[in-house]
């Protein structure tokens, strides 16, 4: 199941996480989430946040885990959040 990750830039972080299944979005898992640890703007540091915390919950609720993850972004988002290592 692939997962969509966008960050939408501006004067706050509202990063929205959609996916789909079978070509098709699932829009019953669609989330926005709201930025805890992160102070100001910081595009990388709130993408680590939000893919963090969706896979430490999905891991928690033994739910299956994404087969393909698209990070839509810059060059910096070419490379994936070291906290997935620690997952």
């Amino acid at each position: 199941m692939p997962s969509i990750f966008a960050h939408i830039q501006g004067a706050e972080t509202w990063p929205p996480w959609s996916s789909g299944k079978d070509g098709k979005m699932k829009k019953s898992d669609y989330r926005k989430f709201i930025i805890r640890t992160v102070a100001g703007v910081d595009d990388f540091a709130s993408m680590r946040e939000v893919v963090t915390r969706r896979y430490k919950r999905l891991q928690q609720e033994e739910k299956t885990m994404p087969s393909l993850v698209l990070i839509d972004g810059g060059l910096g988002s070419y490379t994936p959040p070291p906290s997935l290592e620690a997952l």
